[in-house]
Formats: C-alpha cells, structure tokens, sequence
C-alpha cells in the first residue's frame, strides 16, 4: 500500500515539473517570437542618441517613423508609442474590434503577449481625439505598459529624463 502511494505520489510531481516546464518553454518561446516581431519593426524608426547629458543646441532631435514602410507591415499600424529612457517604444495598432490584437503579434500570430492596441468604439482610425485609449498587457519583464506602473515610483519617475 506504502509502494502505491509513494508511486502515485511521484506520477503527481512528474506531472506537475512537465507541465511547470511546458508554461516556462511556452512563455519563452513566445516572448522571444515577440521581441522578435517588435525588432523588425523597429528597423522602420529612426530614434536619435539622446544619451547625452548636455543640452542640444537649436531644436531637437525627433523620432522619426517610416509609417509608409510600416504600412507594407501591418497595414492597421496606426501609431508609434515612444518614451525616452521608459522603455516605451512600441508601434499602435487599431483593427475592427477590440479583442483581435489583445493576443495576436503585428504579424497577426497568435501569441498571449499581444500588442499595444488603441481603442476602436468611436475613434476614428488614428489618434485624432483629444483623448485616445490604449490597451495592453502589463508585463512584469519591463515590457509594454510596465515602464508607466513602475514610474509611480518617485526614484523611478527621477531617472527619465525631462
């Protein structure tokens, strides 16, 4: 009876460590198609060295987005989110409805990290409104919305950059 128990008991751990080490490969895996996703984007923005302590003279440098180039990617990417030394700097998109990019990459894989995606009741493609929604998941790695729930956080908030 002893040897029953002690068996059924490591069947159980056994289950448990495969499918603790099946979520960790699969968030993984996702993350890292994401990022990827994101990369490849990015090559489409143009984002000056601002590390700098020194004052620019004259005007400074802005970002800049190739949304002609973008469009030949993910024709719904309507926006460009970027926040000096945030951590913010992801591309916006708007579909249909409100649920179609909440797990879905640019690329339109699915993927439960999603996309920053702007609110589509009553908004105009594009951020025209004085006020615009965003949606997106807040990630524990630092990514998407992250940087903004960390910056409640006075030492945080010190260290962007005016």
């Amino acid at each position: 009876m002893k040897k029953a128990v002690y068996y059924i008991l490591l069947a159980v751990c056994i289950g448990v460590f495969l499918f603790a080490a099946y979520q960790i490969g699969s968030y993984m895996l996702e993350k890292h198609k994401s990022d990827e996703v994101l990369k490849d984007a990015g090559k489409y923005v143009y984002i000056p060295d601002l590390s700098s302590d020194e004052e620019p003279e004259g005007e400074p440098e802005q970002v800049y987005v190739d949304f002609a180039a973008l469009e030949g990617v993910n024709s719904d990417i309507v926006a460009w989110l970027y926040g000096a030394d945030t951590g913010l700097n992801y591309p916006i998109v708007q579909a249909e409805d409100n649920d179609y990019y909440l797990y879905r990459l640019l690329d339109g894989t699915w993927n439960k990290n999603g996309t920053i995606f702007m609110d589509m009741d009553g908004t105009a493609p594009g951020m025209v409104d004085q006020q615009t929604t965003l949606y997106g998941h807040h990630m524990n790695d630092g990514a998407m919305f992250e940087p903004i729930d960390a910056s409640m956080d006075q030492k945080v908030f010190d260290t962007f950059k005016k």
